[in-house]
């Protein structure tokens, strides 16, 4: 175990052991509220990752849009020219089960946004030009879609 994992896990454990005489003492009262209800996840705490229109390598035509929707907000991004054509807050009251019977309608309204990509290397700034083509090895993936955990990058 290394440094820096030795000290990340000292301090979650630390962090739990704030926590325990807290629930006990709940346990002790029953009309206490728990003191980790404010951090447990809400119907509304969610994330669903996908293509807009099925995947686009694998039909002509087909827009290189993939949607990033929460239960707040809703976010689509252009993964070919990197704008953002749909940006903005959704149906909060919605759960994660009703969220998954959306369609495109849902975002597809929105307004979209501005996104400034631009790296400053030794003073020079370089800005971005769009992503990288796909092929069967690389541009745009969508490479881990959850609940609460979304993985995906464009080359």
């Amino acid at each position: 175990m290394n440094r820096k994992s030795f000290a990340l896990t000292a301090l979650s454990i630390l962090g739990i052991s704030f926590l325990i005489p807290d629930c006990a003492e709940a346990q002790q009262d029953s009309t206490a509220p728990s003191p980790l209800l404010p951090f447990m996840p809400k119907a509304q705490d969610y994330t669903h990752q996908w293509w807009a229109e099925g995947f686009p390598g694998h039909r002509e035509g087909t827009p290189w849009l993939r949607v990033t929707q929460t239960g707040t907000f809703a976010f689509v991004l252009n993964t070919e020219t990197l704008k953002i054509p749909h940006f903005g807050t959704v149906d909060t009251d919605a759960d994660y089960s009703t969220a998954l019977q959306w369609e495109n309608a849902e975002w597809s309204s929105l307004p979209p946004a501005e996104l400034d990509l631009r790296l400053t290397v030794d003073g020079k700034e370089y800005h971005h030009s769009g992503g990288g083509e796909w092929t069967r090895h690389g541009g745009p993936r969508l490479i881990e879609s959850g609940r609460f955990f979304q993985r995906s990058d464009v080359t």
